[in-house]
């Protein structure tokens, strides 16, 4: 869902392995970031907040729709128009 060329940042410690296709962020150069909270993870935060202001304006609250499946396709637009940060699937 990043943009070309964009950083997925990763965060946290998983019950159970992941599996992810790597074919299309390496396509389209993006990059893959992980981190492990404390000090130093918001110390990178500030600085790429920094660097890239406009995320800093965005509403504060995280989860910013709640949808139904059966608004699936609405809220995929919202997320390639970046009009939600987080979009939460009440099922």
């Amino acid at each position: 869902m990043c943009d070309k060329t964009g950083r997925v940042v990763v965060e946290g410690i998983y019950g159970s392995p992941g599996t992810i296709d790597f074919t299309p962020m390496v396509r389209s150069a993006k990059k893959i970031i992980g981190t492990y909270g404390g000090p130093i993870a918001w110390d990178r935060m500030i600085a790429w907040l920094s660097a890239n202001s406009h995320y800093a304006k965005l509403p504060t609250a995280v989860i910013t729709h709640r949808s139904g499946l059966d608004d699936a396709e609405a809220a995929f637009e919202r997320s390639v128009h970046k009009e939600n940060i987080k979009e939460l699937f009440i099922l």
